[in-house]
């Protein structure tokens, strides 16, 4: 896979979209910018678009790759649980079905995630690690409620079975994180994710909130269903 230099007017990436054959699947990818190879690599339930806000940031100087796993994004297999769709499938319904409704994150803006990321890269901290989160420790259910107050739609948190929600779960996500994810929101309905300072100390800026992130992707909630 080859980069070339791809920078538009002020600064901004323009994303040079692409498709590789590698073991039976067909993965998509992003390249962006010049430089020093940066590729970003997604884990657990991330897909190539968590990366969509800051990797433009970073290619003045870098060759940015971001790229969808299998089964995930546009990766090959079932297709993705993206904010998209999770938008088309809470406006059509106005239900948001899931177990652990319980479970208290602490959500992060991806918006957040990027001016992190940009720090740490233009301020020489590579290879540290710091744990960023959200401002607000949140249940599932009360994201929900937010999503309905922020759009102005109805909508509601409807608690499933675990073994319901596994269920769907597998329609986009590989067997082996299916039991990831839910023991993560196990987990979190019993010992609730704390929130953490990490991006107002290390960017200076107070992060977003939740509300500020429905807001930022009103868009997908309000689009026809």
């Amino acid at each position: 896979m080859s980069a070339m230099p791809g920078n538009a007017p002020g600064g901004q990436a323009v994303a040079r979209p692409g498709h590789v054959q590698a073991g039976g699947a067909r993965i998509y990818y992003e390249v962006r910018g010049a430089g020093p190879a940066l590729v970003f690599v997604p884990g657990g339930g991330v897909d190539a678009t968590h990366f969509a806000a800051f990797a433009p940031l970073l290619a003045d100087h870098h060759t940015t790759v971001t790229y969808g796993r299998r089964r995930y994004f546009r990766g090959g297999g079932h297709g993705p649980s993206t904010i998209p769709r999770q938008a088309d499938d809470l406006a059509a319904s106005g239900v948001a079905a899931g177990a652990y409704g319980g479970a208290v994150l602490a959500p992060v803006d991806e918006r957040d995630v990027a001016a992190v990321a940009a720090h740490l890269l233009t301020h020489g901290l590579t290879g540290c690690t710091f744990e960023v989160t959200g401002p607000q420790a949140l249940t599932q259910i009360e994201r929900v409620g937010i999503i309905g107050e922020v759009t102005g739609r109805p909508a509601r948190f409807h608690e499933t079975p675990a073994s319901q929600a596994a269920g769907e779960l597998r329609r986009w996500v590989p067997e082996p994180a299916v039991e990831q994810l839910l023991d993560i929101l196990r987990s979190a309905q019993e010992r609730p994710h704390r929130v953490l300072d990490t991006v107002q100390t290390l960017t200076g800026e107070r992060p977003h909130t939740y509300a500020q992130w429905v807001e930022h992707h009103r868009a997908h909630f309000l689009a026809p269903a």
